[in-house]
């Protein structure tokens, strides 16, 4: 029995601090080692529905969509679960990432993939390293979670900024010049302003997750969930 390929895209830290010589356990100031999340038995799906439930109840309307998702599955549906939800690998995959990922997008891993083996094993770059365990942040938010937010403060930008996101992604680029004016439309200081500030607005699904499961010592650490593809084996 091999390794086999593992594919994940979510929501991540791709710095977070282990304890090399305790089995890559976490040590990042920033995260729970007690989250429930981390622990080998999530919680149930239906104590998150709950959770959810209550928020709503509160006032929390930006609950709806994700509720209907985790709706009582049919007779024959596969039932919904946390356990996949939380992605670290701290001994077989790269003990710095840490993935959140929607339990009602099931798209967003897979395991054992022919595919994916065939890709990893002999066509990835270079030839002589197969197998490799990496991570890829993405510029943009994973669909259908588009929009972009300042990175400062969690505020969803406006249209406006999509003129520099495709201004920034044309071949060739504008100069430097007409980049610092587009940025200065859409409310920065520059161009470089705009590079620091310009982020992939984080889903409410991933925050409530995070929230639910208390896996960030800070409330504020959201603000530095960026989109990635990650894979690993194991």
């Amino acid at each position: 029995m091999g390794i086999r390929v593992q594919k994940v895209i979510g929501y991540g830290l791709t710095d977070v601090k282990t304890e090399k010589g305790a089995g890559w356990r976490i040590a990042d100031e920033r995260i729970n080692g007690d989250s429930p999340g981390l622990q080998a038995e999530a919680p149930a799906i239906e104590d998150y529905r709950s959770w959810l439930e209550t928020r709503r109840k509160e006032g929390d309307i930006e609950t709806d969509i994700e509720l209907s998702l985790l709706r009582e599955p049919e007779p024959n549906e596969l039932r919904l679960h946390l356990d996949d939800a939380i992605t670290h690998e701290g001994e077989f995959g790269l003990p710095n990432v840490l993935v959140i990922s929607p339990p009602t997008f099931r798209g967003w891993s897979r395991y054992d993939d022919p595919i994916d083996y065939i890709e990893e094993s002999y066509l990835r770059h270079p030839p002589n390293k197969p197998q490799q365990n990496w991570v890829k942040k993405l510029r943009h938010g994973i669909y259908p979670f588009i929009g972009y937010m300042d990175a400062n403060t969690g505020e969803k930008l406006d249209d406006k900024v999509f003129y520099w996101i495709r201004a920034t992604s044309n071949h060739p680029r504008p100069s430097d010049q007409d980049l610092d004016l587009i940025a200065q439309a859409a409310g920065f200081e520059d161009n470089q302003d705009a590079w620091e500030r310009v982020a992939p607005v984080v889903p409410n699904d991933i925050r409530n997750l995070a929230t639910f499961l208390d896996l960030f010592t800070d409330p504020e650490t959201w603000l530095q969930l960026r989109p990635v593809l990650y894979t690993h084996w194991s």
